[in-house]
């Protein structure tokens, strides 16, 4: 069902991108599911729209979102390509759906969180996704740790694309 709801989700996210639209706020809450479990991406409030990122003009440096799903370089407030920064969320996401499993099973045998960046301090946190350091629950395949390690990267011009995720073999499927 992860795999389904990931792959339609940069689906949306590649429309979007070709209307020129940043939503900037990606996170499970603003995915939601019809009865024949088709996503639905809402919640567009914080949305932007970004034509040209080698223009200075268009290039995003409104700090928003949710925290745990934001990408470095807008922490770093350096500005930022509101569709790398989207991508960065989908694989924050794509994380959580993998991880969270039963808590209790969790706790047992894997002693893990549900995001790839949580803490309760903020400053810690920040610090956290600055860095993007990800440890991953055993369960999760090679294949799956290297399409994260690709969308969940720090530096966005090494970040995948909409289009190179399409190409990853777990998107392919």
């Amino acid at each position: 069902m992860a795999r389904k709801i990931f792959r339609q989700l940069i689906r949306a996210l590649s429309y979007c991108k070709g209307k020129n639209v940043c939503h900037r706020d990606l996170k499970p809450e603003n995915i939601l599911l019809d009865e024949k479990g088709n996503v639905k991406v809402s919640d567009f409030g914080l949305s932007s729209l970004h034509r040209d990122k080698g223009n200075f003009a268009n290039v995003l440096h409104t700090t928003c979102g949710t925290i745990n799903y934001l990408a470095p370089e807008i922490i770093q407030n350096v500005g930022y390509d509101g569709h790398l920064a989207d991508v960065w969320s989908c694989g924050v996401i794509l994380y959580f759906m993998l991880a969270g499993c039963n808590y209790l099973f969790r706790a047992i045998f894997y002693n893990f969180l549900d995001l790839p960046f949580e803490d309760a301090n903020v400053a810690t946190l920040l610090e956290k996704i600055v860095q993007a350091n990800i440890e991953y629950p055993k369960h999760f395949s090679k294949n799956v740790k290297d399409l994260l390690n690709n969308m969940i990267n720090s530096n966005p011009k090494k970040r995948f694309t909409c289009d190179e995720i399409k190409k990853h073999s777990l998107f392919l499927e």
